[in-house]
């Protein structure tokens, strides 16, 4: 939760911080808009989130079908707050790619609309997501959970705290 040596380290980086194997994309752009976000900057007060969101918009005009695209987006539009936006682009990454058709990127997929739908206020459906999330083989595990700081906005549901307890790390 360092988050000024986190966006010194992102400002520093390459424009596109991850293409990775799982076919997830993290402009550089979003990750400092999230860290601004995190550190408690407003969205439509940092300009890395602007940037982040127009570029996400133009390459889902290039790619309609690219479920990195239409995930990294509806990340982009949750930090936004633009609930609807959100949930429809992480929805749609999903549908494009779910885990049935390719584990990896299918599971991001899953794991990313999770994170969606517990920042735009749906803690119920963000658990729920999660719970699936975490019957498949995957990067997801209690001790994500309990760390990342994306999972935040419902660290304090009682279902989030009844999953973790369930997984063993809490009391």
């Amino acid at each position: 939760r360092d988050y000024a040596a986190a966006r010194r380290f992102m400002e520093n980086s390459d424009q596109v911080i991850s293409e990775l194997i799982d076919e997830t994309i993290m402009p550089r752009s979003l990750a400092i808009c999230e860290v601004g976000i995190l550190q408690g900057t407003r969205a439509e007060e940092d300009s890395a989130c602007l940037e982040a969101l127009e570029y996400l918009e133009r390459r889902r005009e290039e790619s309609p079908a690219d479920p990195a695209v239409s995930a990294a987006l509806g990340w982009a539009y949750a930090l936004f707050g633009q609930k609807e936006e959100a949930i429809e682009a992480g929805e749609r990454a999903y549908e494009l790619l779910p885990i049935e058709v390719d584990a990896m990127a299918g599971h991001s997929n899953l794991v990313r609309l999770a994170k969606i739908l517990a920042w735009v206020d749906e803690p119920y459906k963000a658990v729920k997501t999660i719970q699936k999330a975490m019957t498949f083989p995957g990067w997801i595990s209690p001790a994500t959970l309990r760390l990342d700081p994306e999972w935040d906005p419902i660290r304090e549901d009682p279902r989030f705290l009844e999953l973790l307890k369930i997984h063993g790390t809490t009391d």
